[in-house]
């Protein structure tokens, strides 16, 4: 994704009072956090630097602001950001540069300590209407896909390429065949049904995009009773929310999932 959808508001805010020295972007997977520092950053013709989000990384920022002497953004992706960098990362907090903007991009704002999230203003991306996620659909060419389904499941557009690059149509029948099984199998075929779920960059359908379309499949679906869908939402939505949480393990939580959705066995109308 290359240009900004939507954030009318958000654009509106930061093009009418001058930038913070240190402040936190909070907005969803996809939501366009990268794009915005670039935006922020061309807008106030400051120069523009990546941070490699470990402590190596956050010692070089260090560095590097005490010798700049033209006005800087630094961004940083902070959901990965470790303990003892979010630690390192507190004296620029505390002693902004003068010619430095540090911004933090943060799709869950509880994967930073306290102590940061203090001292740096807070600015929030807007939710996108469907209006404005359709409008993907108008900036690139994304073949033959549904739209309507599309734009129940993706809640960003960055997240709509995702589903695109990931062979959506594909996905979808898969998590829909999953919905149909998972509980008419023993344990041990319900994970077999999950092997082409992948834990690792480029390995299988990601676990998180195919939790988040077997949440709409539930949805759309409702074919067993009403308690049990609900279930199936709840366990869905729990697991999504651990997935989030810096340093997961996506593994064991994808089969805690499983193993969550296998306990409503008992209550399947067949």
């Amino acid at each position: 994704m290359s240009k900004i959808i939507g954030q009318c508001k958000l654009q509106a805010k930061l093009n009418g009072q001058p930038i913070p020295h240190f402040f936190i972007l909070w907005g969803d997977r996809g939501a366009g956090k990268y794009l915005m520092s670039k935006q922020i950053a061309n807008n106030n013709h400051y120069n523009y630097v990546s941070v490699e989000n470990n402590i190596e990384g956050i010692r070089q920022l260090i560095e590097d602001c005490t010798a700049i002497s033209t006005p800087t953004l630094f961004y940083i992706k902070g959901d990965e950001l470790s303990i003892p960098a979010q630690n390192a990362l507190l004296k620029l907090a505390e002693e902004p540069p003068s010619k430095g903007y540090i911004m933090i991009g943060v799709r869950n704002i509880d994967n930073l300590l306290a102590t940061i999230r203090s001292r740096a203003k807070l600015l929030i991306m807007d939710n996108y209407s469907v209006h404005e996620l359709n409008d993907i659909f108008d900036l690139y060419d994304l073949g033959e896909v549904p739209r309507d389904i599309l734009c129940r499941v993706a809640t960003t557009p960055g997240q709509i390429l995702e589903y695109v690059d990931k062979d959506f149509i594909n996905m979808y029948q898969y998590a829909l065949k999953v919905y149909n099984n998972i509980l008419k199998v023993s344990t041990g075929n319900a994970f077999k049904i999950c092997n082409p779920i992948g834990f690792k960059e480029n390995d299988g359908y990601p676990v998180e995009l195919f939790l988040e379309l077997f949440k709409q499949v539930v949805i759309d679906e409702q074919k067993h009773s009403s308690y049990v869908d609900y279930k199936m939402i709840e366990y869905t939505s729990l697991a999504l929310r651990d997935l989030r949480i810096r340093g997961a393990n996506k593994q064991l939580i994808f089969d805690i999932f499983v193993l969550n959705i296998r306990t409503l066995r008992g209550e399947i109308i067949c």
